[in-house]
C-alpha cells in the first residue's frame, strides 16, 4: 500500500530528527531576568534599586524620602535626577522644573492605590517657587487674577494638549491682569506654592497651586520647556 509505505517512511524520517540533547519544549524554559534583577525578583525590579523609606508628615499621608546632595555649582540634586537652585525664600526661590512637578506621578495616583508624594514634592510647600511655563487665562471670567501655569501649550477650549494634575498650576495673581498682559501664552510665575492634592472618588483633580503670584513674560525661543525642561 503506497500510503502505508509513505506513513513509515514519515515515521523514520521524525524518528531521525529527535536528540537525546535536543532542547527542552519553549513552555519549559524559565523566563530570563531582566539585567541587574537579582534571582527570583520581580521582573524589572533591579537589584541595585534602594527601597523607599516612609517618613512621617503632618499634612500628607505618606511620604517617600528623598536623597539629595549639593553640587559643585550650588544646585540641589534630588534623588540623582532633578536639579534644584534656590532656598525657597523670597528673595531666593526654588527654581524647578516640569519633570520634577510630573514625576509626582510614579508615586502618587490614588485611582490605581498608590498614596505616595515623593519628599522632593512636599518639601516645595509652602516655599516661594519660581517656574516657566505655558499660561491660559479664563476664557470668560469678571477678574483676570486666576490663570494656568501648564508644561503644554493649551488654548483652554481646542488648541493644543489639556493639562493634567501633574503637569500644571493653578495660580492666583497678586495682582490682576490688565492689558496686553492678559493675552500672555507663555511665562514664569513666582509665588508661594502649595502642594494640595483634590481627589474626589480616588479620581485626582488637581495637586499644585501658587498663590500671590506675579508673571513675567518669556519669549518662547528663550524659555520653551520642552528644550529645558522648565
Amino acid at each position: 500500500d503506497p500510503l502505508a509505505q509513505l506513513d513509515q517512511l514519515l515515521g523514520l524520517a521524525a524518528a531521525e530528527v529527535e536528540r537525546p540533547d535536543s532542547p527542552p519544549p519553549v513552555a519549559a524554559l524559565a523566563p530570563l531576568a531582566a539585567p541587574g534583577t537579582a534571582p527570583g525578583a520581580a521582573p524589572g525590579a533591579a537589584a541595585d534599586a534602594p527601597p523607599e523609606e516612609v517618613i512621617p508628615s503632618e499634612k500628607f499621608k505618606e511620604v517617600v524620602k528623598a536623597r539629595v546632595r549639593k553640587t559643585d555649582d550650588g544646585w540641589l540634586l534630588f534623588d540623582e535626577r532633578f536639579p534644584v537652585r534656590g532656598t525657597g525664600t523670597r528673595e531666593d526661590p526654588y527654581e524647578v522644573s516640569w519633570d520634577l512637578l510630573v514625576s509626582a506621578s510614579e508615586t502618587y495616583q490614588p485611582r490605581m492605590g498608590k498614596l505616595r508624594l515623593p519628599e522632593r514634592i512636599t518639601m516645595l510647600d509652602g516655599k516661594q517657587v519660581r517656574i516657566t511655563g505655558y499660561v491660559a487665562f479664563p476664557i470668560m471670567a469678571a477678574a483676570n487674577d486666576e490663570m494656568l501655569s501648564m508644561r503644554n501649550m493649551w488654548d483652554g477650549c481646542c488648541i493644543g494638549v489639556p493639562p493634567t494634575p501633574y503637569d500644571a498650576i493653578e495660580v492666583r495673581l497678586a495682582q490682576a491682569a490688565t492689558g496686553r498682559d492678559r493675552f500672555t501664552s507663555f511665562g514664569t510665575i513666582e509665588g508661594k506654592f502649595v502642594v494640595d492634592p483634590y481627589v474626589k472618588g480616588n479620581w485626582l483633580l488637581g495637586l499644585y497651586l501658587m498663590e500671590g503670584a506675579t508673571l513675567s513674560k518669556v519669549r518662547e525661543t528663550q524659555g520653551d520647556p520642552a528644550r529645558h525642561g522648565m
